[in-house]
């Protein structure tokens, strides 16, 4: 078992669940997820780590009350017990020194940004944020991704501050294109970011969500195709090269589960 020491309401769509988990901190690397299962089902949890306190034996966990996959934890209460808990899973970040990096994110993508970006800035990286979010004039976690970013910017379409950055780039004599884009968040807002940074030749990684069923691999569930064979988000992600993967076959994914859970949250 796996006490839950803190439950807070970030704003009316976010919770942030601190759990005890002294094994796992000292495992878990920037980029890896782990899966949980509560006391009041069998279902295998996906999340992203927010943070974790190596030191305290703690990591803290981000959901969205909106989120199918999530709608059990609403019922987590301080001083209750996480049933199981597996990670950590999938395989951490690339995180290396480059130079700029530009991170694009949306509000589904916040959740695990932190630790990123946290070890992005440690590695001597300088990070220009752009944020997409419908809660203007704040997003989730502002100020933890003002800690690490040399530029915030919140937006609500981040395709279109993208292309204003690389316009402003254009025509100026002393600033350079990213080094690298990282992005997370909705497969749609993704697949913009991709078409636009291979247009421009600057490498990209997509950070997917993790979607689970069994944790092994066998539903098909968290497939998804790349130029050469099929890999899985779960073990082989969630970070992939943009111009690897076939995002269109990632977007008709996307459709279908968001279907499937629509109809399973009305039946």
């Amino acid at each position: 078992m796996f006490k839950v020491i803190e439950v807070t309401n970030l704003n009316k769509e976010f919770v942030s669940i601190g759990i005890e988990a002294r094994d796992l901190v000292k495992k878990i690397r920037p980029g890896q997820f782990i899966s949980i299962i509560t006391k009041d089902t069998n279902e295998r949890i996906p999340l992203r780590l927010a943070d974790w306190d190596a030191d305290n034996g703690e990591i803290n966990i981000i959901f969205r009350r909106t989120d199918y996959t999530a709608k059990n934890l609403e019922r987590i209460n301080e001083g209750d017990a996480i049933s199981e808990l597996f990670g950590p899973l999938g395989q951490m970040s690339k995180i290396e020194k480059l130079g700029e990096v530009y991170f694009i994110a949306d509000d589904n993508g916040l959740t695990g940004s932190y630790p990123i970006l946290k070890a992005l800035k440690a590695h001597g990286n300088r990070i220009i944020s752009i944020i997409e979010t419908q809660d203007k004039p704040r997003c989730l976690l502002e100020d933890k991704i003002r800690e690490v970013s040399s530029e915030l910017l919140i937006t609500d379409k981040a395709i279109n501050t993208l292309k204003d950055l690389f316009q402003v780039i254009e025509k100026s004599t002393h600033t350079q294109y990213p080094k690298l884009i990282y992005c997370m968040g909705s497969i749609p807002m993704m697949k913009e970011v991709a078409e636009f940074s291979a247009e421009n030749q600057i490498k990209t990684i997509l950070s997917l969500d993790p979607v689970l069923v069994d944790t092994t691999g066998i539903c098909g569930t968290c497939s998804c195709k790349t130029t050469e064979n099929k890999v899985f988000k779960y073990s082989d992600g969630p970070d992939f090269d943009a111009t690897d993967l076939d995002l269109n076959e990632l977007a008709g994914h996307f459709e279908f589960l968001k279907h499937k859970r629509l109809k399973d949250t009305l039946n």
